[in-house]
């Protein structure tokens, strides 16, 4: 099971930034709800955002003051410009982008230092500094100033998800275990072990700080400071406190319904008040808590106020993030929602005091869908005036407007008298029954061509009928012509008001089978390519193409995973029928051609064979004779010899 990652972050109560999964930077003005700035880098699509953080641009302006109020000035490492806020961007690849959403420039960039993706970053409330964690294993202090690293430590076994930096200079680190860092010498306090899985989440508890010596150790210095962890997988937040007795177990526990993502902490007023936590899962749901810390609590603390948005039909709406407003002063607690998608955001106070059941459920638009309005007397009939008197007709004609209604009916009574005297002779005699079926007929033109009735089964008309009536059967025969060119022509004859409807529908089967969308991806195709110039005047056509743009990205989001899988299998397909045809061939051994050599001795008899015999050489016959013969002088019986009548060295007297 994949976790769901939230990469989302409010500043304060003025802006929301979301990084979608494309790697864009959207950034929502609260106040208005429109989006004021998208950022789209370079290599958006193989560099994405994995986390994200808002300068703390309060908290530094504060030690300012302190130190300014001094006789003398510490460092000048405090000179911030207070003008620009800046947020920084964490990338798969290790990167950290310091982005300046004001002037919409790139103010750094920071590199060369991590490998593995970036899980978290924070921002160093005492100096103009930046600590990031990644995958591998390391944590990394950036002077903001010279955008290089000031140290470099590992933290962990395996990879930091998550950081947070606590007062006086301590930094809580969490991977498999939870770390308590000194800053400033990177030594390691504390470890808490209480989560099965990796920690996800950090966050410590603002309280007013107990008076402490100034010789006390570092540890000291945060003793009795609380601080909430959450994990992946685990339906828990477990609360700790760091004491000088090092205790092994969480001081109290709060049961969630489901998987968390992010935490967001009102922190008390003062040690009696109780904290009250808001808790956002992966259901797009909240879960809220309130509980006083005061002690070791062993049974984990149920959910106490679940807020959930849907719409009329009960079709949940996911919460995108969820913060507390600052009202230090008030004892009241408001919340600050956002919820939508990345396309539209809605934004939302709730005051928490308000609602008395448990489970609290609020019924809003989906931000997603196109509501049309229609003016509420747009289809009323209006009945004429009954008084006829109050009436004045204007005929047409020049000057007859102003003409009284008694004349005009006077000059129309006289105009039919007079036709019906010169009609007197054509009304007496009756037309014959051929006569009436010509005049009823279908008149011809002049060229002699009997004029056509319009065709009213064309596919502009029906589709124009089915939209208009929603008729499913009509749209479904017209929507499964695959034909390019028929396509065309229909899309461009349809009226301008049925194209928001088309889109609508194609949209709405387009969800269904891919090898059903097939078809209707050309419709829709052709008809934002001819319409293109209608549909961009229209001011909610972000919110028409929505839930294409949704539907799209889901449909592909996997395509490049299934191309490299497919790589692969046809590498080890290939490798497996190489390796079986290698196997079942069979070696020839039957040589191509055989070439035999006869002997020496053989070839030598042949040519003597075919020689001439010389009488006169006796000498050779001499020497044969005598070397058949051997050492003991006997002579050797020769079987061709035998033949010619040589027997035991005799010759046969003839």
């Amino acid at each position: 099971m994949t976790h769901q990652t939230n990469c989302t972050a409010f500043q304060n109560e003025n802006n929301l930034a979301i990084c979608s999964l494309n790697g864009v930077l959207h950034i929502w003005d609260v106040e208005t709800g429109t989006k004021k700035v998208e950022y789209t880098p370079a290599s958006h699509l193989t560099s994405t955002f994995t986390c994200l953080s808002w300068k703390i641009q309060q908290r530094i302006e504060k030690r300012k003051q302190n130190e300014a109020s001094g006789k003398k000035r510490k460092s000048k490492a405090f000179e911030v410009d207070k003008t620009e806020d800046i947020i920084a961007l964490g990338t798969a690849t290790g990167d950290i982008l310091l982005y300046r959403y004001l002037t919409g420039e790139l103010a750094g960039k920071l590199d060369g230092e991590h490998t593995g993706k970036i899980t978290c970053i924070c921002w160093d409330p005492y100096e103009f500094r930046l600590l990031s964690s990644s995958e591998d294993q390391h944590i990394v202090h950036w002077d903001l100033k010279s955008y290089k690293s000031i140290c470099k430590w590992q933290a962990d076994k395996r990879g930091v998800n998550s950081m947070c930096v606590c007062p006086n200079s301590t930094l809580l680190s969490a991977g498999k275990t939870i770390k308590l860092w000194d800053l400033k010498t990177k030594q390691l306090l504390r470890s808490f072990v209480g989560h099965a899985s990796p920690v996800l989440d950090l966050m410590y508890v603002n309280i007013p700080a107990i008076s402490q010596r100034q010789d006390a150790t570092p540890l000291e210095m945060v003793e009795g400071l609380y601080f909430l962890s959450s994990a992946i997988e685990d339906r828990v937040v477990n609360i700790w406190q760091i004491q000088r007795k090092h205790r092994k177990i969480a001081v109290a526990t709060f049961s969630l319904n489901s998987e968390p993502i992010s935490m967001a902490l009102k922190s008390p007023t003062s040690k009696d008040n109780p904290i009250t936590l808001l808790v956002l899962t992966n259901e797009g749901e909240l879960n809220i808590f309130s509980h006083t810390l005061n002690g070791q609590i062993k049974k984990p603390l149920n959910v106490q106020m679940t807020v959930k948005v849907v719409d009329p039909s009960a079709k949940q709406i996911k919460i995108l993030s969820a913060t507390f407003c600052d009202e230090k002063e008030s004892e009241t607690a408001t919340v600050l929602i956002a919820y939508g998608t990345t396309l539209k955001v809605i934004f939302e106070k709730l005051n928490l005091d308000n609602y008395t059941t448990k489970d609290v459920c609020i019924i809003r638009e989906d931000p997603m869908k196109v509501k049309i309005t229609q003016p509420e007397n747009a289809l009323t009939t209006r009945e004429p005036i009954r008084n006829k008197n109050e009436v004045v007709t204007l005929a047409p004609g020049i000057p007859g407007h102003a003409q009284d209604i008694s004349a005009m009916s006077e000059q129309t009574s006289t105009i039919k008298h007079k036709r019906r005297k010169n009609n007197v002779s054509t009304s007496e005699s009756e037309m014959t029954l051929e006569d009436r079926l010509n005049a009823i007929g279908l008149k011809k033109e002049e060229d002699g061509q009997q004029q056509q009735p319009p065709r009213a089964d064309s596919l502009s008309v029906l589709l124009a009928q089915g939209l208009h009536s929603n008729d499913k059967e009509i749209l479904n025969r017209v929507l499964q012509k695959t034909n390019e060119d028929l396509i065309y022509n229909t899309v461009a004859r349809l009226p301008l008001s049925l194209i928001v409807s088309l889109i609508q529908d194609l949209t709405t089967r387009m969800k269904t089978s891919p090898a059903a969308a097939f078809k209707f991806v050309k419709w829709m195709r052709i008809t934002l390519k001819v319409h293109s110039s209608y549909l961009m005047t229209l001011p909610d056509l972000v919110p028409l193409l929505s839930q294409l743009y949704q539907l799209m990205d889901a449909r592909t989001e996997t395509h490049s995973r299934f191309v490299k899988l497919e790589g692969k299998l046809e590498l080890l397909t290939t490798q497996i029928k190489s390796k079986k045809s290698a196997e079942n061939k069979t070696i020839d051994t039957t040589p191509m051609f055989v070439y035999e050599d006869e002997s020496s001795d053989e070839q030598e008899d042949i040519l003597m064979d075919d020689l001439p015999v010389d009488p006169s050489d006796s000498s050779d016959n001499d020497w044969e004779e005598m070397s058949e013969r051997d050492e003991k002088g006997e002579m050797v019986i020769d079987e061709d010899e035998t033949d010619s009548g040589v027997v035991n060295g005799m010759l046969d007297e003839d």
